[in-house]
């Protein structure tokens, strides 16, 4: 590439001037009228010769070997005897390049967004498959055209909007592959959950969300297909959840409490609960829309297992009340702290045969659970033993041969298929009867979605990407919140709870022959035709042994919060300890929606202060090493400070967020070399030391408007104290951060492009020298 084309910054190390070379070639500018040819690469002097690189070989003396190297010779690509980039390295050549025809079929252009030598932007295409190709298969237009279009062109493509159908749809790409022989696993797959987890969703309905218990059946019936028909991880299983359906609850609570509800209005409660799924979906939706698959990572690790812990715990307490038939004289809505309280000073009271049927089922899931754990990795099919249907259906039994009904144990009770008990009725959720509910719903909804979409990342990233059956289907974060906002969008329509993606779901999914999406399709069918004809059976489960199921998932989400507690421990990480403990604490003295507030806003305020906090370094000279540099401040024995010169490294890209502090922090190792001294301390560093700045700007990788008008101030401060400011690898001529520099008069204000140096060696050897104007224009004549 020609010098204008591209920079590729290098470290000191990679310049060395040769023996007969005076000065380096940065210092021996031959500087024309415009030009940055000294800090973009070496250029002829005056008397026609090179300045301190190799000659390039006459086109008459080429013979194989050097037609091979033309490109390493070539003063324009790389001027250096000693570099690391490679004879072949790939980079983009220049749309002039005579070697262009050589690589047409390789994907070298530059990055989207970047300019060509005359500054105009290069365009989209040619990020993907070169100036080179763009240039010749097109000429001119091909700046107009987009990245796929070129891309299809290139390899011969067709049915772009088959692609782009199947891409946003990922039913059509599966479908389009699916075999005969993938059905029996599906379907026993699919079997399998539904024996798993169909009396699990009941449980979450009635005991977590407060809901009639067929709403929780309805996230069964319609969330698995539509994620199958969107969704990107083919083996991945949709449905309700603990905490969010506890979320739910808290919000049915709120409502009752505010007297908008009766406690029995299961119809109302219902009809909450779609509120609340309705807007967990359309905030997922939206998310997803705008592209902010990174959400998942707002969250920090120790705020998801604080409060993912007291939701198990709250669980668990509340889970107690009704196992002791102690749920006539709850303390519904209070603490958990409370309702310890009330268990402790009314457990003389519990009913006999509601403990027995409750902590008997509890011991004997707890058993199963365990020797699963133990036998699993000597025989893995135990772990498709349905252990908790079987102690469904034969308490189920129990209770209807020996009536416990009428000895006070408290059963399922009729469950009906909507309002009339006759098919599933569709209600839009957001009607104006159901607006009074927002306020209540909106913060709690918002949480769902996070912790719904993170469960499903989790989810979607330990089961990758399926089987290598299905060819072409790729996980994407952003698909992922359309898929599953637009499943929850349609739960909410008929009254369903939150439903997302689940880590042991899924992995039971896939373990048990579950291939495709086609499992989860099937899943909806079999909850569709419980809805429809297994309703009835339903009235003989025990309360409590829904109860104890729900207390096994509880436990499972307090399980590893001893191990997270004991790694942090370990490393000393107290801050995260402590907040750890603020959210767990709030939840389980106050209320979940305490913790909420608490959480978010601690672990947004980190990331905000992990955003805002510059990253800047002092360097100075590691001893027998002229040519390294390292961070001053790690080992401040080890490194030599260099008189007269304060380097400082900027190793990130400068925004209106960490920008605000960086005038402070510099000044901060002007004063002491560092920014670790306190600022009480009196000033150690002495002015001498400061009369040359050097900024080491490789990390700069993009610069917006804020950053660079606060970059522009300090320079121009500096100046006026009589300060030289140089700057060093400053990305290529033609780069969003160059043209920043350039327009913002960085530039002039330092002095022109001779103080802007290729590396640090450069920079030194330029600070050395007192008199620059005289200097330049010596070595310019």
């Amino acid at each position: 590439m020609s010098p204008e084309d591209t920079h590729i910054p290098i470290s000191p190390t990679d310049y060395e001037p040769t023996a007969d070379q005076s000065v380096p070639s940065v210092l021996n500018p031959g500087i024309s009228d415009n030009t940055t040819s000294d800090f973009f690469g070496p250029e002829l002097g005056n008397d026609g010769k090179t300045q301190g690189i190799i000659a390039e070989p006459s086109p008459m003396a080429e013979d194989e070997r050097t037609r091979l190297l033309e490109n390493y010779h070539d003063p324009r690509t790389c001027g250096l005897k000693q570099c690391n980039h490679g004879t072949f390295s790939p980079r983009a050549p220049s749309i002039r390049s005579a070697t262009s025809d050589s690589i047409m079929s390789g994907f070298f252009g530059r990055y989207a967004d970047s300019s060509d030598s005359d500054g105009g932007p290069s365009g989209a295409a040619n990020a993907r498959v070169g100036n080179a190709t763009t240039h010749n298969t097109t000429g001119s237009k091909s700046k107009k055209k987009s990245t796929t279009y070129w891309a299809t062109l290139r390899d011969g493509l067709e049915h772009q909007g088959w692609m782009y159908l199947a891409y946003y749809f990922p039913f059509l790409k599966w479908i389009s592959q699916y075999r005969m022989s993938w059905f029996q696993g599906d379907l026993i797959a699919a079997l399998t959950m539904a024996s798993f987890y169909i009396p699990m969703s009941l449980s979450y309905a009635s005991n977590l969300a407060h809901v009639p218990p067929v709403n929780g059946l309805y996230a069964f019936v319609f969330n698995p297909i539509i994620y199958a028909l969107l969704g990107t991880c083919p083996q991945m299983v949709v449905g309700p959840e603990a905490a969010g359906s506890l979320l739910v609850g808290q919000v049915v609570r709120s409502s009752v409490d505010k007297g908008a509800s009766g406690d029995d209005d299961g119809i109302l409660h219902a009809q909450i609960a779609g509120v609340v799924t309705t807007l967990a979906g359309a905030v997922i939706s939206i998310a997803g829309l705008t592209r902010l698959g990174f959400l998942d990572s707002v969250l920090s690790r120790p705020f998801l297992r604080g409060f993912i812990s007291a939701i198990g715990f709250v669980i668990l307490v509340d889970q107690t009340i009704p196992e002791l038939g102690l749920h006539g004289r709850s303390v519904s809505h209070g603490s958990s702290v409370d309702k310890l309280g009330f268990i402790f000073n009314n457990i003389h009271r519990a009913h006999r045969l509601t403990v027995a049927v409750s902590f008997g089922s509890l011991a004997i899931i707890m058993m199963f659970r365990t020797l699963k754990n133990r036998l699993q990795p000597r025989y893995p099919a135990v772990a498709y033993f349905p252990d908790r249907f079987l102690v469904v259906v034969v308490s189920a039994i129990l209770a209807w041969k020996y009536r416990w009904d009428e000895q006070g144990l408290e059963l399922l009770g009729n469950v009906k298929s909507g309002a009339t008990g006759s098919g599933i009725p569709f209600q839009w959720p957001l009607r104006a009867r159901n607006m009074k509910h927002i306020d209540t719903a909106i913060g709690p909804s918002v949480l769902i979605a996070l912790l719904g979409f993170f469960e499903s990342s989790v989810a979607a990233k330990s089961l990758g990407e399926g089987t290598s059956s299905i060819k072409g289907m790729t996980l994407s974060a952003n698909r992922e919140l359309v898929a599953l906002g637009t499943a929850n969008l349609v739960g909410g329509c008929f009254m369903a709870l939150p439903a997302f993606g689940g880590y042991g779901r899924s992995k039971v999914n896939a373990s048990t022959g579950g291939t495709t999406p086609m499992s989860s399709i099937l899943l909806s069918l079999i909850s569709l035709l419980c809805v429809k004809f297994m309703l009835p059976y339903f009235y003989w489960l025990p309360k409590g042994v829904l109860c104890a199921m729900i207390s096994v998932v509880a436990y499972s989400l307090i399980e590893e919060c001893p191990h997270d507690i004991r790694f942090f421990v370990r490393i000393r990480g107290w801050s995260e300890l402590a907040l750890m403990s603020i959210i767990f604490l709030a939840t389980i003295f106050y209320s979940l929606s305490l913790g909420i507030a608490l959480g978010i806003s601690l672990s947004l305020l980190a990331v905000v202060k992990h955003a805002a906090k510059p990253r800047i370094q002092i360097l100075g000279r590691v001893p027998g090493q002229p040519h390294l540099f390292e961070n001053a401040e790690l080992s401040p024995e080890h490194i030599e400070h260099i008189e007269g010169c304060l380097v400082v490294k900027i190793p990130e890209p400068l925004t209106f967020a960490n920008t605000g502090d960086l005038r402070t922090r510099l000044r901060r190792l002007e004063q002491y070399g560092t920014n670790s001294a306190h600022p009480s301390l009196p000033r150690v560093r002495h002015d001498d030391h400061n009369k040359n700045i050097i900024f080491d700007v490789h990390g700069v990788t993009s610069i917006d408007g804020s950053g660079t008008q606060v970059l522009a101030e300090i320079v121009k401060a500096y100046i006026n104290r009589g300060v030289r400011v140089i700057f060093c690898r400053l990305p290529r001529k033609g780069s969003q951060v160059y043209k920043r520099f350039v327009d913002s008069g960085i530039v002039d204000m330092c002095g022109g492009y001779q103080y802007f140096v290729k590396g640090i060696d450069e920079a030194l050897k330029l600070s050395e020298v007192q008199d620059l104007p005289s200097y330049f224009e010596e070595y310019g004549q």
